[in-house]
């Protein structure tokens, strides 16, 4: 079942409960008030006759001590009330006491149907004078209430009144509940369903964007409306397929970097494997003078050393991208800026340039080795920019590292490629200086697991500065 069908029919089902009790409470107060107004009417029609009785026979000389002339007034009374619904019945003493049973009474006045029985063995309510009591009569498919008075000469006066409009406003009522509820829910039903159409279309949308992303359309989002809570399951829903966007383009780039990576590792393995071979198939098959063979196993040490190189970065490469944690330390500069210079002395002097140091006895929170190797890869790559005599200047300030050099630059449309594995400016002259272009990008590992961002200022013909910018704090 749809969820829209479900909370519909939830709603109504409690709509319908509560209206059904709200009638139940309404028909019992009502069928109260209509049985007290019925009660009441016939209490005063009997009130009424009562005192006409009282006056007539009671409170006047016109009263006799013969049962049967009383008889024969009392039927005069009550034929000229012209009520047909007035019963009179006459009870016998027996030894000085008044009997009240149908064996000895008689009907003085009787225009019914009812015999004697019928309105003497009924339940009688007393009223608070005790002289006239009432009770419900069932006389075939009619109901009715009568009515009790009992006087001082051994009458007893009943009043019959029908009280089935009672309950023709009884099923009236009935009736206009049913169709009341049955409209209420009809007219709550389209309500529901409106509403929840209108409140369910962000969920449904929610529910195709989703399919969409699961197709691998990672572009899509869904159109936020209003302040509720399906409103913040929307841009909640927006965060989190943009994180999976990003997230799959990652991994994407990653996946491309790494095919770009072993393509082009198998090329640079190549090379020195091809260089390799050919001067050993060439010392195997052709006998060379001591001259030529030196030569030959010059270059194949050249190539075998490369190889090592290529490895060696190659591995920290690897052991660097598995996230494993550093220790770090205070390390002051100027430890590093030695350290990096006796690395790179022999580096240096091939070309004749300058190494120059400028520090203020900063610290910096690093591992060491990896730091000092970062130092000489960016020292290297001056080095192999710059010409014959040049300087290279290694400074250092609050939360910075700056590495200068006065060489050939590097193009702006270069500066963000160079952190690539494998990626080299100049190939011809990289692969001449021994270079397999992963130097910077182990250096960009280095920095991201110390957090420390690297910045490139550069123009061509006028040289580069390597900004290493430390977290503050």
């Amino acid at each position: 079942m749809k969820l829209q069908t479900w909370i519909t029919w939830l709603c109504c089902m409690a709509v319908l409960i509560a209206t059904i009790i709200v009638d139940v409470l309404v028909w019992n107060v009502e069928r109260k008030n209509i049985i007290s107004e019925a009660t009441s009417n016939a209490l005063n029609e009997m009130y009424s006759l009562a005192d006409a009785y009282n006056q007539t026979f009671e409170r006047s000389q016109f009263t006799s001590n013969s049962d049967e002339v009383m008889d024969i007034q009392l039927q005069y009374f009550f034929k000229t009330r012209l009520d047909e619904y007035t019963i009179c019945v006459r009870y016998q003493e027996i030894d000085g006491t008044l009997v009240n049973d149908a064996e000895h009474g008689y009907f003085v006045y009787n225009h019914t149907v009812l015999s004697l029985d019928d309105v003497e063995n009924n339940d009688y309510n007393s009223i608070a004078n005790e002289t006239i009591s009432y009770g419900t009569l069932h006389y075939q498919d009619s109901e009715y209430l009568i009515c009790k008075y009992t006087t001082k000469n051994r009458l007893s006066i009943y009043h019959l009144t029908c009280i089935d409009y009672a309950k023709d406003k009884l099923r009236n009522l009935t009736m206009y509940m049913i169709v009341i509820t049955f409209s209420v829910m009809v007219v709550m039903s389209i309500i529901v369903a409106l509403i929840l159409r209108h409140s369910l279309r962000s969920l449904k949308e929610l529910n195709a964007t989703a399919a969409d992303i699961a197709k691998g359309n990672y572009d899509k989002r869904v159109n936020v409306r209003g302040k509720n809570e399906i409103a913040t399951l929307g841009t909640t829903f927006n965060q989190m397929a943009e994180a999976v966007e990003t997230r799959t383009k990652s991994l994407e780039e990653s996946e491309r970097q790494k095919t770009l990576f072993m393509g082009n590792l198998t090329h640079e393995l190549k090379t020195p494997l091809a260089a390799i071979s050919g001067y050993v198939q060439t010392l195997l098959t052709v006998r060379l003078d001591e001259a030529d063979e030196a030569e030959a196993l010059g270059y194949i040490d050249e190539e075998c050393k490369r190889l090592e190189r290529l490895s060696k970065k190659m591995l920290r490469l690897l052991e660097l991208d598995t996230e494993q944690k550093l220790e770090l330390h205070e390390i002051p500069v100027r430890q590093l800026f030695e350290q990096t210079g006796r690395l790179c002395r022999k580096l240096l002097e091939t070309k004749g340039v300058t190494l120059q140091y400028e520090e203020h006895g900063e610290c910096f929170l690093v591992e060491e080795d990896l730091m000092t190797e970062v130092l000489v890869n960016l020292v290297d790559n001056a080095n192999k920019a710059s010409k014959q005599g040049d300087t290279i200047r290694l400074i250092a300030n609050d939360h910075q590292i700056l590495v200068q050099d006065t060489g050939c630059g590097i193009p702006e449309e270069e500066q963000k490629k160079i952190l690539e594995p494998f990626y080299m400016i100049d190939k011809s002259r990289s692969r001449k200086n021994g270079g397999a272009g992963l130097g910077l990008a182990l250096t960009a590992l280095i920095l991201k697991r110390h957090d420390v961002t690297l910045a490139i200022e550069s123009e061509e013909g006028k040289g580069t500065t390597m900004i290493l910018n430390f977290p503050v704090g």
